[in-house]
């Protein structure tokens, strides 16, 4: 019997062959890869030759019984019947021995998965992820444009967008209303904030963005002491009359060094 998605969990399966194959172009060999929600197998077909360790963690146990016996004779994977949020890397994967991460992400999840990547950054390898269009668009965006937000800053700290691809609504099954959007995720060089420093930021960024229409000064005028703010950005050479929303990433850092000196 055919595995229809299930609307509850947001499942969307990718079925257009010419985009399987440009995403599986993208992901290199690796010796342990895991899997976001494999669905039925589409792309897992192209997986299972990169790696000599493949694990698959699906949600829904229709697909978990079917995928068992889709790849009983396959010993190199092994499933993982869980919500991805719950699932500690940790015990799969060491910053020796790390984990590449491929994945139609579930849209409703996109955010809490970028921060369980952070969690785990020091362990993966690479993410080759598919969102939604607009989503992957924030995650890609510079300063000065109208998707530049307190998520972009969050995500470019600790990763870089190396590769990218647009991928129709018509080629998934059942047809979502918009497009979406592959990319593939590296680790970015962090800044040598302390982790102290790196908290104190992002508290700062999202406050900003409450006001991003607003200067920089007034956006964080109850942040800390307004003397205290306007002395920082000159040091940190931020234009006082700047939104939050025109204020590089880089700029936030030293910004963060200087209102949170060690």
């Amino acid at each position: 019997m055919a595995i229809t998605p299930c609307k509850g969990l947001s499942q969307v399966f990718l079925v257009n062959e010419q985009y399987l194959k440009k995403i599986a172009a993208f992901i290199q060999p690796a010796g342990c890869m895991l899997e976001i929600g494999p669905g039925r197998g589409e792309l897992t077909k192209y997986l299972l030759e990169k790696t000599s360790r493949l694990l698959l963690v699906e949600i829904d146990q229709r697909l978990v019984s079917f995928l068992n016996k889709k790849y009983a004779s396959a010993g190199h994977v092994q499933l993982i019947a869980s919500d991805i949020l719950a699932v500690p890397l940790d015990e799969y994967a060491t910053e020796k021995d790390m984990i590449s991460i491929v994945g139609n992400l579930p849209y409703h999840l996109s955010f809490k998965l970028i921060e369980y990547f952070v969690r785990y950054r020091t362990l993966v390898s690479a993410i080759h992820a598919t969102f939604q269009k607009e989503f992957a668009q924030k995650l890609a965006a510079r300063p000065g444009t109208k998707n530049y937000c307190f998520m972009t800053c969050f995500f470019q700290y600790y990763f870089k967008i190396t590769g990218q691809v647009t991928i129709p609504a018509s080629a998934f099954s059942p047809q979502p209303k918009i497009d979406s959007q592959f990319i593939k995720i590296d680790r970015a060089i962090k800044g040598d904030l302390t982790e102290q420093q790196e908290t104190f930021m992002f508290k700062m960024i999202r406050q900003a963005f409450l006001y991003r229409r607003k200067k920089i000064t007034n956006a964080l005028g109850s942040f800390d002491t307004p003397g205290r703010v306007d002395d920082a950005l000159k040091e940190a050479s931020i234009n006082t009359a700047d939104r939050p929303d025109a204020i590089s990433l880089e700029q936030y850092t030293a910004l963060a060094k200087h209102l949170q000196k060690t």
